[in-house]
């Protein structure tokens, strides 16, 4: 497959951007597609720093952030908040581990997952609000550094950590990426 499918794949997977030609997800798919991943960050943060400035410029600053925040998690299609809640609900269960490995997988939201969700999302109104109010579009690029950074750090976390399931689950799919990989992610 071209640069332009591995490409596509990485917006399919990453975001709610509307790509054509990603293809079928396979294992050897997935792990190309990840050097992509900071361009879908860019676009992103470059699709959240546009409607940032449209937003402040219609309204006070915290209505203008939440309406951000909004369109940011639209964007990504929740993904994060997912992985958050699942993260919370097994790490705050207290358990052992594999039992947190099996709540995690679980696809309800517990109590601790929506509370960590809620906070989470207060905590990023509040620092757009914050950001926004200052009201300097030249800081509006700014906001393109969080995913593009998140979706590079991403990568590097497949390289170099290991799978917290070892060969089960979607992660596996990226199990054998190389520091070449990483690198070519941090390059884009």
């Amino acid at each position: 497959m071209s640069a332009r499918g591995d490409a596509a794949a990485a917006f399919q997977f990453l975001s709610r951007f509307p790509v054509k030609g990603g293809g079928d997800f396979s294992r050897e798919l997935l792990q190309r597609s990840v050097v992509y991943y900071p361009v879908v960050g860019a676009a992103i943060g470059l699709s959240a720093a546009l409607g940032a400035g449209v937003a402040a410029w219609l309204l006070p600053a915290w209505p203008a952030a939440v309406i951000t925040l909004i369109l940011w998690v639209w964007l990504t299609g929740g993904l994060h908040l997912d992985g958050w809640m699942d993260t919370a609900d097994g790490l705050l269960s207290y358990r052992t581990r594999e039992r947190m490995l099996e709540i995690m997988k679980d696809s309800r939201v517990g109590a601790m997952g929506v509370l960590a969700c809620m906070l989470l999302l207060l905590l990023k109104a509040s620092l757009l609000a914050a950001f926004l109010e200052g009201g300097t579009w030249t800081e509006l690029p700014l906001l393109l550094l969080p995913p593009v950074w998140s979706r590079w750090y991403m990568v590097r976390a497949m390289v170099r950590y290991p799978f917290a399931r070892g060969d089960d689950g979607l992660a596996a799919s990226f199990k054998g990426l190389s520091a070449r990989q990483e690198g070519r992610a941090l390059l884009l």
